[in-house]
């Protein structure tokens, strides 16, 4: 019997076992966002040279397990806003007031959006929000241990100047609370919105062994739920606090609504943030008035002006990619701050610091790449499953929000942004159309099954 390249491609990805080397290379990536933040606070202008070199490898290995070698076209997985953004970034260099460093910066973030989004072609949907949720459950565990084992680490014991309330938040294994509360925000939306793919067969297992195992995957997931949340509220990370519940209230909206009604009403609540946010710029120093004390907001309000300002003077140019925090003497903020904002290594708003990096054309790109394309794929979708559906678009909302009181747009290994990158790679399979030979493929596997009906 002669078999079709749709049915062969369909049987071969349906006979793959679970665990392949794709997942494996997830978790390493996922252990090297981990680590991300202490191998990269504090240090030199120039990176790690460690750190950029393991990236390399990492990247070379996805290649070789996803194919690349074998098909170059694969590497056409990265959507095309994607790819505009990434090399308006690469443009900046031609004007960047450091070049090399912003060179470095650049090669990263590419090598890591080329990752990212082969390892979850790779992977697809299920394995991969799978790996993520059980890489997560084993941080929390390994969170929670640290804090009983050794507070004196695991818990901050010393302030900081942005933060002078920093004694006594959790932080885990982490180097400071914000990154353990990001962790613990993505945990619960995860854990809350996923839902296992079924699969029918011919001889289905007794109802009493279904429902006593979806009890126990219930009970799982309700503890690691909680315990996040317990973790996240002793971390003290409003923003990740904020963001997640309006995450999980974007994504019970995108269940709870009609296709049609939830094609209007989120876009209308974004395009309302939006508005708020451009009205609040529009008058500063009237919204900042009552917070100007260097304590309001863990000192936000104290950073971002300098950022406004820069932007103002440059709107479409910036310094070039990554050439504003922590490249030396040349960074523009000693021209902009003569206070202890001028030490600090990020703007702690990813709109601003990327505005401020590539020039508000560059930003609208990347926003339109990050964001905007992605929801109206979600929210226009005819075939997409609802419970995938709720987890992109509250994971979407989550990283959106979360970018206005910290960075973490366009911007290497940052854990926001790679989480980000990996919900748009999953927003690329879950909305992406079903090839017409697997259609035709399947549609007669279906006329050929006896009919019951």
């Amino acid at each position: 019997m002669t078999m079709t390249a749709g049915e062969n491609s369909h049987q071969k990805l349906g006979g793959r076992a679970f665990l392949i080397p794709g997942m494996a290379a997830l978790v390493v990536l996922m252990a090297l966002v981990v680590m991300a933040p202490a191998m990269t606070e504090g240090g030199p202008p120039s990176g790690n040279i460690i750190r950029q070199s393991i990236y390399t490898v990492l990247l070379l290995a996805t290649m070789w397990i996803s194919g690349v070698f074998k098909k170059p076209s694969k590497l056409l997985v990265v959507p095309i806003g994607m790819l505009i953004a990434i090399a308006w970034c690469w443009i900046s260099l031609s004007w960047s007031i450091v070049p090399m460093i912003s060179a470095r910066r650049v090669l990263l973030t590419t090598m890591i959006i080329w990752t990212v989004f082969l390892l979850v072609d790779d992977c697809g949907y299920d394995r991969t929000v799978r790996t993520l949720m059980l890489s997560l459950a084993v941080l929390l565990v390994v969170n929670f241990a640290a804090v009983f084992i050794s507070p004196s680490t695991a818990i901050h014991q010393v302030a900081e100047q942005q933060d002078r309330n920093l004694v006594g938040d959790w932080r885990g294994i982490l180097p400071q609370k914000n990154y353990t509360g990001e962790f613990c925000a993505f945990t619960i939306i995860l854990f809350f919105f996923y839902q296992r793919r079924t699969k029918t067969t011919n001889n289905p297992p007794k109802k009493k062994g279904i429902s006593e195992y979806l009890s126990i995957e219930n009970a799982i997931r309700s503890s690691i739920i909680l315990a996040s949340a317990i973790f996240l509220y002793k971390s003290g990370s409003k923003t990740s606090a904020g963001m997640v519940a309006l995450g999980l209230t974007s994504g019970l909206v995108y269940l709870s609504l009609s296709p049609r009604a939830r094609m209007y009403a989120i876009p209308v609540a974004v395009l309302a943030s939006m508005i708020g946010m451009l009205y609040w710029a529009g008058t500063w120093k009237e919204a900042i008035g009552p917070f100007a004390k260097p304590t309001a907001f863990t000192g936000r309000v104290q950073i971002w002006p300098h950022l406004v300002s820069y932007i103002q003077d440059h709107p479409l140019t910036g310094t070039g990619y990554g050439a504003f925090w922590n490249i030396g003497d040349s960074s523009p903020i000693y021209a902009y701050s003569k206070n202890w904002v001028s030490t600090i290594s990020s703007g702690h708003n990813g709109y601003l610091d990327l505005a401020s990096q590539i020039g508000l054309p560059g930003l609208i790109v990347a926003v339109l790449a990050a964001f905007v394309i992605p929801l109206y794929k979600l929210l226009t979708s005819q075939s997409l499953p609802r419970w995938r559906g709720a987890l992109l678009v509250s994971m979407i909302v989550f990283c959106a929000g979360h970018n206005m009181t910290e960075s973490g747009l366009f911007d290497r290994d940052v854990i926001v942004w790679v989480f980000l990158l990996i919900t748009i790679a999953l927003t690329e399979i879950a909305t992406r159309k079903r090839s017409s030979s697997s259609s035709s493929s399947r549609s007669r596997r279906k006329r050929s099954l006896p009919s019951f009906g």
